[in-house]
């Protein structure tokens, strides 16, 4: 099963979405779900943009009911991401 498609199970399943109501879940019809692609930053740039992404993550789950945050590739990021 495709990372993709198991998102869309994961988030249907969470917020209990009919999936032939739910076609752009994860996203507009799941709100709580968000999906983190790809955090290999340039050296210059990186502290600031792994602040960027842990601020919209405090803020996703800060105000999302039930939120639900996948990161991908997770096994390959090193101690700082």
């Amino acid at each position: 099963v495709g990372k993709t498609f198991s998102h869309t199970l994961l988030s249907r399943a969470l917020y209990n979405k009919d999936p032939s109501s739910a076609v752009h879940c994860p996203g507009s019809d799941c709100m709580g779900a968000k999906v983190i692609y790809g955090l290999d930053f340039p050296a210059a740039e990186r502290s600031a943009q792994l602040e960027a992404v842990r601020n919209s993550i405090l803020e996703h789950v800060s105000w999302a009911h039930d939120p639900v945050v996948v990161i991908e590739e997770y096994d390959k990021l090193d101690c700082a991401a």
